[in-house]
């Protein structure tokens, strides 16, 4: 029986792999992107909070435009470098987007609304490389492979306030590190 109807099984198997390979192409998309920042920092470490904020100029290739994107974001050094998984999707006329990053300078999640190329951003984030943890909020404008975030983020040093904990306002160290108000 096996070749009786050349038409039957396989050609929908064939029609099937079309399909799902088509699905794959238009809804996964993988970048790469090269970025450098520029960061101005408005309360400094050693203080167990700190604050800064910058503008950082990207530039992406690859398919940009898919639902599902996967970017590996080659930053100034090693240290700075992060894979990002993206899902951007529009609903009446709004472009949402969520983004999980993962690198030794930034582990974490945002979320974003915008319109016209310009998205608004939210998240929270870790960095292992100078070891705190914070909120940042931030404005990207994306003119073809070009985007420009404009951001500030407040952070909490942990092993910071440990110190303070441990050595108080009385001691020297306390009375340097964290300052009464």
């Amino acid at each position: 029986m096996n070749g009786a109807d050349p038409k039957g099984f396989f050609p929908s198997l064939g029609e099937m792999w079309e399909t799902v390979k088509g699905f794959f192409n238009d809804t996964f998309g993988v970048t790469t992107s090269e970025s450098i920042t520029v960061e101005y920092t408005i309360i400094p470490d050693p203080l167990p909070i700190t604050a800064s904020a910058g503008t950082t100029y990207t530039t992406t290739y690859g398919d940009m435009d898919k639902p599902i994107i996967v970017n590996l974001d080659k930053g100034e050094s090693f240290i700075d470098s992060s894979i990002n998984l993206s899902i951007n999707f529009s609903v009446l006329g709004r472009d949402f987007s969520y983004e999980q990053s993962l690198g030794l300078s930034n582990i974490g999640i945002r979320t974003g609304v915008g319109k016209d190329g310009i998205i608004n951003y939210s998240g929270g984030r870790v960095d292992l490389s100078r070891f705190r943890a914070g909120i940042e909020n931030s404005s990207t404008y994306t003119n073809g492979q070009d985007s420009t975030t404009v951001y500030s983020n407040c952070n909490i040093n942990p092993l910071a306030l440990a110190f303070c904990a441990l050595f108080g306002e009385g001691s020297i160290a306390g009375a340097v590190f964290c300052p009464a108000p």
